[in-house]
């Protein structure tokens, strides 16, 4: 089926892969794009290099085009200068006022996008996959956003992994859906073992929502898979930042050797190696764009 996104965006069907941190590698994104919809990549922090290489290994396995998602609570001014040198198909912004960019992204021949929390986000221009923005769940939300923003469209994000729930966000007004959590059991997803095989098989009650796993991204909320350390965290009480058990602790390191800390806001990636179980795996829940 089409929706008026897929005549903007040039899509065959009206599905956006959300970008899942460092999982959401170019492999993902292009197999996305090259299947109907459109495959995202998350941009912050790789600097102006790596953010320009994110994007152009993308191009040599799609002719689609992606999306470039761009987390404004961190300093992106080379992010954002990398991914204007050579603009995607769309800019997907998060966590942050995404005025002071969308000029500059029009007039580089891209669209933009942000996720919200609210009601009141959209009519200023962000609750969304990973770590949560808003406190209000996408069925109140979507709606909500819809009537405010008309005739903008609305693309919802949270609950609608499966057909069911993707039917129920058209039902409520969004023209399409960013959909990240069901795209971790993907074959082209750069995701640990260890996190693949408990996607599936997670029930809600397998999750925890807090604010544990915010190294490098303080405040951040997040829906995670209960692990050990959630676990440990929940049986010492509600200690404050700095009197966690284990904080500071090295439990692993990504592929490129560096440390991944216990309660680091980090994707677990394939090439991850040491206390995997431990570090943060999950997403978010509800949000629109």
């Amino acid at each position: 089926m089409k929706t008026p996104p897929c005549h903007r965006l040039g899509t065959q069907i009206p599905v956006i892969q959300t970008a899942i941190g460092g999982i959401s590698c170019p492999e993902l994104a292009a197999a996305g794009s090259n299947a109907g919809g459109l495959g995202s990549i998350a941009m912050t922090g790789w600097g102006y290099d790596g953010t320009r290489d994110q994007p152009n290994r993308a191009a040599e396995l799609t002719s689609a085009g992606i999306v470039a998602n761009v987390i404004l609570s961190h300093d992106v001014r080379y992010e954002m200068r990398a991914i204007l040198d050579a603009p995607p198909k769309v800019v997907s912004f998060f966590w942050g006022d995404v005025a002071p960019y969308t000029t500059q992204v029009r007039e580089a021949g891209a669209l933009s996008m942000a996720s919200v929390g609210s009601v009141e986000e959209p009519l200023r221009a962000t609750e969304a996959g990973g770590p949560v923005r808003g406190e209000v769940a996408t069925m109140a939300l979507v709606p909500a956003v819809v009537d405010a923003v008309e005739p903008l469209p609305v693309v919802a994000a949270g609950s609608n992994s499966d057909g069911r729930g993707f039917a129920g966000a058209l039902c409520r007004g969004a023209e399409a859906a960013w959909t990240g959590t069901r795209f971790l059991a993907a074959r082209a997803a750069d995701i640990h073992p260890v996190y693949r095989d408990r996607v599936p098989a997670a029930v809600a009650s397998d999750t925890s929502h807090s604010r544990l796993f915010d190294g490098g991204w303080p405040g951040a909320t997040g829906r995670v898979l209960r692990n050990s350390t959630v676990e440990d965290r929940g049986a010492a009480g509600p200690p404050a930042h700095g009197e966690r058990p284990g904080e500071g602790q090295v439990i692993a390191r990504d592929a490129d050797g560096g440390a991944v800390l216990r309660y680091d806001a980090v994707a677990t990636r394939s090439k991850m190696q040491g206390e995997t179980e431990a570090a943060r795996s999950g997403r978010g829940r509800a949000s629109v764009s």
